[in-house]
């Protein structure tokens, strides 16, 4: 059986640019990857694809045309766009449009063909971005470079499932130990007061609200009039599903306004017709601008958090007041309630027996009598 034969060739634009690229068959189909401006990148490509071959370890099975980075990651979000909500596509975005950029810049010689790309590339993507080396903008926690790794995963499942691929290169990939110490983190009084003294004042009554309601952000963002009832004595708001937004679990919620959190409502009326809370134009807020503005000041007093850690003061606040474990899931939206149990660390004593009592138990069970057919 003849050696396999890869062959390297470049072609020179108009503008004088000098671009290499592969030649060579699989399966009688004729494969041309572009490989890049550089010709040891290339040659190293051309190496192991060749290699590869005569070791029979090629992704041979692979039966569709070769696609490049870019189009997997359109291919995928285009997939996604009627399965999953709005706010999951965000972040599908603000994961893959940086490891597209990432790779177009450090990679060049492997993204025109996603068969070319290795486990090790995309572990230096993560850890650049853990090191803020990855032009993400900021450098990425942990946290949010486990985010990534599901997401990067999911991508390349996708390219196997569409036959672009015979195995994921995103597999092996290994997910950051994150040091866990089960307890809330929330702003102190203190801490609040300095905030609403240094960030921008535009921002003073939404981070005000978050911290006074338990909104997440983009219920926040998504507040809309039409979700508020001014009934006087009974006033409240309920936090819904809209066309065009979805809620973290798909439920329903409401809260009651009350004290300065119904004052800041009344505050925000004029500003825009559908949306309670604005950006200083008076439009619907962009998620990024409330996080910067408060990591901003977070910085400027050296003090750690995020517009979240509103949300864990919220939740706290009420704990330490001795706001019963069930009450505050409600008003949360949490689903499960050992999802609000860390705030049992902060609670009275009292309550803090009771909820281990309570989580130790079937919240749905029946009581024995009922079971029993008596009382």
């Amino acid at each position: 059986m003849a050696t396999p034969r890869v062959t390297l060739k470049s072609k020179t634009s108009a503008r004088g640019s000098r671009t290499f690229y592969l030649d060579y068959r699989v399966n009688g189909k004729r494969m041309r990857p572009n490989v890049g401006t550089s010709r040891k990148d290339a040659e190293l490509v051309r190496a192991k694809i060749e290699q590869e071959l005569v070791l029979g370890t090629y992704q041979l099975n692979s039966t569709k045309k070769s696609v490049s980075l870019s189009g997997l990651i359109d291919e995928f979000l285009a997939a996604k766009e009627n399965t999953v909500r709005a706010t999951t596509q965000h972040r599908y975005r603000n994961y893959l449009d940086p490891l597209r950029a990432y790779f177009n810049k450090s990679f060049p010689s492997v993204t025109g063909d996603i068969r070319l790309i290795e486990t090790k590339y995309l572990r230096k993507f993560i850890d650049d971005a853990i090191r803020g080396d990855a032009g993400t903008g900021r450098a990425w926690s942990r946290r949010t470079a486990n985010d990534a790794i599901n997401i990067i995963r999911s991508l390349f499942k996708f390219a196997v499932e569409s036959e672009y691929l015979a195995r994921n290169p995103a597999s092996k990939l290994e997910m950051l130990r994150i040091a866990s110490t089960g307890r809330p983190d929330f702003y102190t009084d203190d801490e609040l007061q300095a905030i609403w003294k240094n960030v921008d004042g535009h921002w003073v009554d939404p981070l005000k609200f978050i911290s006074l309601t338990g909104l997440r952000k983009a219920e926040l963002i998504n507040l809309r009039w039409e979700n508020l009832d001014f009934t006087k004595g009974s006033e409240q708001m309920t936090i819904e599903s809209c066309d065009d937004w979805e809620t973290k679990t798909g439920k329903s919620r409401v809260i009651p306004l009350v004290g300065e959190a119904l004052e800041i409502v009344e505050r925000q009326r004029g500003k825009n017709p559908t949306y309670v809370f604005t950006s200083p134009e008076g439009k619907m807020v962009h998620p990024d601008r409330i996080y910067h503005a408060l990591k901003q000041c977070l910085a400027e007093l050296h003090i750690e958090g995020d517009v979240h850690k509103m949300r864990h003061t919220f939740a706290s606040t009420l704990a330490m007041s001795g706001v019963h474990l069930l009450q505050i899931r409600d008003l949360l939206g949490h689903t499960d309630l050992k999802t609000t149990q860390i705030y049992a660390h902060v609670a009275p004593k009292h309550l803090r027996d009771a909820i281990s009592k309570l989580t130790h138990t079937d919240p749905g069970a029946q009581p024995r009598e009922e079971r029993e057919g008596k009382g």
